[in-house]
């Protein structure tokens, strides 16, 4: 178990664990999925569109090549890099509370997040976030970079030299088993769109397990 007084970096994943971005996402999805003359999905294979890449998911649920993927991922950023989508989201009560705790105790902030970094630099500000995070780290435009590999460059901006001196807080396996791959330490938050079943958090090394975003406040503090 780490101990809470040696926290001296937090890394978090940004929808889901952070943000609640699922009303303007899901939108764009169906319009997406609308204009590419698809089989519109349920809303629970919908709502696992949110995490991870999302040319990602549209090659999984419609086997698509990766061609037809890429096509299917930039009508989507073109839905969703206007502002009335990537806007309909809201902060999960707590969060920012926790973030003005970790900028007063000068416990440096990260982000890294499988949303394109331009669009979470964008939706940080609007949220007025932004100003607690040292570092923010995302996806690239080509999709290119694993969450590991973007955990990594959160790292390094941080000048963190060991995993062991951070925490990982996110909401999907993409999460977990980025944290575990690196030796990181990880907390699990299932209020987001990722963690469904007790065997699915337990493939992890999990230092806490969070069913609010309020509870991440009362682990911290």
């Amino acid at each position: 178990m780490i101990e809470k007084a040696t926290i001296r970096h937090v890394i978090f994943d940004v929808d889901g664990t952070m943000i609640n971005p699922h009303e303007g996402l899901i939108e764009c999805v169906k319009a997406t999925i609308k204009k590419l003359n698809f089989k519109m999905l349920d809303d629970e294979v919908l709502n696992s569109f949110i995490g991870p890449p999302i040319q990602n998911s549209f090659q999984k649920y419609y086997n698509l090549s990766d061609d037809e993927a890429k096509k299917a991922r930039d009508i989507f950023r073109g839905f969703y890099q206007k502002d009335e989508y990537l806007f309909k989201a809201y902060v999960y009560d707590g969060i920012v509370d926790l973030l003005k705790y970790f900028k007063k105790n000068n416990i440096k902030t990260g982000i890294a997040t499988y949303k394109r970094e331009d669009y979470a630099i964008k939706l940080l500000e609007h949220f007025d976030l932004a100003k607690y995070c040292n570092s923010i780290c995302g996806s690239d435009f080509e999709n290119k970079l694993s969450k590991t590999d973007i955990i990594k460059n959160c790292m390094k901006n941080l000048d963190i030299d060991n995993s062991k001196d951070a925490v990982m807080i996110g909401d999907t396996a993409f999460d977990g088993f980025a944290s575990k791959e690196l030796g990181m330490n990880f907390i699990c938050c299932t209020y987001g769109f990722g963690f469904k079943t007790q065997d699915e958090i337990d493939k992890y090394q999990n230092v806490f397990v969070a069913n609010n975003a309020r509870e991440l406040l009362k682990f911290f503090c």
